[in-house]
This record gives C-alpha cells, sequence and structure tokens, in this order.
C-alpha cells in the first residue's frame, strides 16, 4: 500500500514537471514567433536590468534606477502585448509602476553631473 502511494506520488511529479516544460517550450516558440524589435527589446531590458543590478553596481544608485527603469520597460512591453486578457495586462502594469517608482527612489539627485 505505502509503496503504491509513493509510486503515486512520483508520477505526479513526473506529471508536474512534464506540464511545466511544455508549458516553457510554448512561451519559447511564442516569443521566436514575436516580431524582431520585440525581441530585442526584451532581450536588452532583461539584460539590462541584470547587469545594472549586479554587485558590480550596486553601490551606485544611479545605476540601479536604470535597473529598475529597464525592467518597467519590460513590464510595460508585455502589459501592452497581452492587453487582450485584462488582468495579466493590469498586473504587468501594476508592476511597471512600482518599478518607476523604486526607480525615482534610488535616483542619486546629488550626484547627478549637469
Amino acid at each position: 500500500m505505502v509503496v503504491g502511494v509513493l509510486r503515486g506520488v512520483v508520477l505526479n511529479r513526473d506529471r508536474e514537471r512534464v506540464m511545466i516544460m511544455q508549458q516553457l517550450k510554448g512561451f519559447y516558440t511564442q516569443f521566436l514567433r514575436e516580431p524582431l524589435w520585440f525581441k530585442a527589446l526584451i532581450l536588452t531590458t532583461l539584460l539590462l536590468s541584470i547587469v545594472f543590478s549586479s554587485s558590480t553596481f550596486s553601490e551606485q544608485g544611479n545605476y540601479r534606477s536604470i535597473s529598475k527603469l529597464a525592467i518597467a520597460i519590460f513590464f510595460v512591453a508585455y502589459g501592452v502585448k497581452l492587453r487582450g486578457n485584462r488582468k495579466v495586462s493590469i498586473v504587468f502594469i501594476f508592476l511597471a509602476l512600482i518599478s518607476i517608482y523604486l526607480s525615482w527612489i534610488n535616483l542619486d539627485f546629488a550626484n547627478i553631473e549637469h
């Protein structure tokens, strides 16, 4: 009886993994169908966000601000793209607004050179 239950748990975990992999493949194939400018925008903003949020730039507030602005552009792009699904679009726009707010807070006005 215990072995049967354990097999059921293992099979359910395997099914979940397969479903997650299928969803990831679906997201990837959908991304490949997007126009070149959209792919470039998404990849650039994602890369900028990762690079400028790294520990190399952690002491300088302006780079963290750029990182948050880049991710805000990422969220807006997907919010506009997914506007057919109202709930998902609102979540992405809301995340973009939070990112813009956090970017504004991290901006160091004292060290901005004119």
